[in-house]
């Protein structure tokens, strides 16, 4: 059998990602357009015989990427098609000045990863729960983003996440909310809203936990964040949320300098 023909990913092909649909996913269409529109996001597609049989996202932050939805069907699992997926999008940001390669793997997928190299970098439990009806107070420093605050809040997202993440959330960066010290006006938390899962990052535990109060006050929703947050675990499982599934953060390259305990709802499965 030959190898699949891989090619980039184009707007035509999104009818296809029917046939990729993970059970209990987010729909993956809204990521590949997300993919299809940043021009750090390099989506790919394998066919075998004119069949699709894999999909796989390539992201690149400069010396740091991320590996994204890399995606078999269950009828073509177990015939390579996952690996060679993997090593193409790889080789890609390695050719592209990646030295860093992190990547978000269920039990299954880090079976893959770890015979191409990848080494676990931590655990993400994800929870669901019902909205609590909490609104911010004005008092506690919680105020809408406006324009003026893009510097502060990718410094801030710099100094947590380890990676320059600013063509990712250039678009978000309007919506949204943040907590800041009310004499000093220091940035210490932003939450964007509309960024998938709904990012939270934090300099520290009050203000991270703040954040996720009012990312959870007014709908019901998911969030994923590190094991080694435990203040933001706390916070989730005494308002009452589930914890329906973990998967593990790996890494392949470079080591990453990254504060697990600063990421109180990660990006989403692309990123942490």
């Amino acid at each position: 059998m030959k190898d699949p023909e891989i090619r980039l990913f184009k707007q035509e092909d999104i009818p296809l990602l029917h046939l990729f649909q993970p059970e209990g996913w987010n729909r993956i269409e809204g990521a590949f357009e997300f993919y299809l529109k940043n021009r750090v996001c390099t989506p790919f597609i394998a066919f075998q015989e004119d069949r699709p049989v894999g999909i796989a996202c390539s992201i690149n932050n400069g010396d740091t990427g991320w590996l994204a939805h890399i995606i078999v069907p269950e009828q073509d699992k177990r015939k390579g098609f996952g690996s060679l997926l993997t090593r193409h999008a790889m080789d890609y940001l390695s050719e592209n000045g990646c030295n860093s390669l992190s990547l978000i793997a269920t039990e299954e997928g880090a079976l893959l990863y770890r015979t191409l190299g990848f080494k676990p970098d931590g655990i993400y439990h994800h929870f669901q729960g019902k909205k609590t009806g909490y609104r911010p107070d004005d008092g506690n420093g919680v105020r809408k983003i406006v324009a003026a605050d893009r510097d502060s809040i990718l410094a801030l997202d710099r100094a947590i996440s380890g990676e320059n993440r600013e063509n990712v959330l250039e678009e978000y960066l309007s919506r949204g909310w943040l907590i800041e010290k009310p004499l000093t006006g220091e940035l210490t938390g932003f939450f964007l809203s509309e960024l998938s899962e709904g990012t939270i990052i934090a300099s520290n535990p009050q203000s991270g936990l703040e954040l996720l109060a009012v990312k959870h006050g007014t709908k019901d929703c998911r969030s994923s964040l590190p094991e080694a947050n435990g203040p933001g675990m706390a916070f989730l499982q005494k308002a009452g949320f589930k914890r329906y599934n973990s998967s593990l953060r790996m890494i392949h390259g470079d080591r990453v300098t990254w504060e697990p305990t600063g990421v109180f709802s990660r990006i989403g499965g692309c990123y942490a």
